[in-house]
């Protein structure tokens, strides 16, 4: 199929588009997710909403992450936040918040790595290798619990960006 015999507007066509055909011709490839995709990870969106996630999955596409179904739960997630518990609704942290226990924990590793340097205390080339120092154990921890070190800081990464776009940042 040429370029010119495709559809203009999909929805007044009565046929099928052999989309993996037209790629294929033009030596691409294709990983499709529809709105019943979103809707197996969040069933109480409608199409709209769950169109939506897909079209804000586009929109964040990091080729380093690709698209998979953390990716969509956490967009819908934050897009679309489930209803609130009986027992309570609880506040979001804020960025500063999580950057602050981060810091806790970075300041109890020091303690012990780092003959008690304290992160507000430490040099900047210190700080950055104790970061990584640390960043590092907890890659060991994983490991020895059996996680997929590679996916734990995909998913780490991709939950920082989320995080990240989130406003405001205090």
């Amino acid at each position: 199929m040429s370029d010119t015999n495709l559809p203009q507007n999909h929805s007044t066509v009565d046929q099928e588009i052999d989309i993996h055909g037209i790629l294929e011709h033009k030596r691409m490839i294709g990983h499709l997710w529809v709105t019943d995709d979103v809707r197996q990870v969040r069933p109480h969106l409608n199409d709209d909403e769950a169109w939506v996630v897909l079209q804000t999955v586009e929109q964040r596409l990091n080729s380093d992450f690709g698209i998979n179904w953390d990716i969509i739960q956490d967009v819908a997630d934050e897009l679309y936040p489930e209803p609130a518990e009986s027992t309570g609704s609880t506040v979001e942290p804020t960025n500063g918040d999580r950057a602050q226990w981060a810091k806790n924990s970075l300041a109890v590793f020091t303690a012990e790595t780092f003959g008690g340097d304290h992160p507000d205390t430490m040099n900047r080339e210190d700080l950055q290798s104790a970061l990584s120092d640390l960043i590092c154990d907890l890659l060991h921890y994983a490991s020895l619990k059996d996680f997929d070190t590679h996916k734990l800081v995909l998913q780490s990464c991709r939950h920082f960006a989320i995080e990240l776009s989130k406003l405001p940042q205090p």
